[in-house]
């Protein structure tokens, strides 16, 4: 029987506050993966929420904390 993982949504308004805190927390050096500067983590959270044109998902914790997201953008002139 599969073991079931952390709860995955989408994230809305009300996890931005996590997403913020989540972005703080990647490394320097882990930070070139993003497609876009995270060097300001609250405007950044805010903008991947309002984002409609890409499908975005985050993991939380028993906790509430994200543990991980994933991310799927359309290729220039997709959409």
């Amino acid at each position: 029987m599969p073991r079931a993982g952390p709860p995955v949504r989408s994230p809305v308004e009300q996890s931005a506050e996590a997403l913020s805190r989540f972005f703080a927390d990647v490394p320097t050096r882990d930070r070139t993966f993003f497609k876009e500067d995270i060097g300001d983590p609250h405007a950044f959270a805010e903008r991947w929420i309002a984002d409609r044109g890409s499908v975005r998902v985050v993991a939380f914790d028993r906790g509430g904390a994200i543990v991980a997201f994933a991310a799927l953008s359309p290729g220039p002139g997709r959409m």
